[in-house]
């Protein structure tokens, strides 16, 4: 898979910094800082995501057996079960 910056995907959904700012109550600068990071935390990263309508997955990958444990980040209700 090819790596996509948060303002690509952002500019995808066609929503502005300021539409993302107002979702997750924070300023239009601090979504520009956001996007320009180049270390985010997994929580911020998830309520971004969320903001534009998706999801974080996140997939663990143990190389000596080729297993791909795929794992779902976000609220504790959207969880499904184990």
């Amino acid at each position: 898979m090819e790596e996509v910056r948060l303002y690509e995907l952002r500019h995808a959904e066609a929503v502005s910094q300021a539409e993302v700012a107002g979702r997750l109550d924070v300023t239009q600068g601090a979504v520009s800082k956001l996007e320009h990071a180049d270390d985010v935390r997994v929580s911020t990263l998830r309520q971004y995501l969320d903001a534009l309508g998706a999801r974080l997955e996140l997939v663990a990958v143990f190389d000596e057996d080729g297993r791909r444990v795929p794992r779902q980040l976000g609220k504790a209700d959207d969880q499904p079960p184990a």
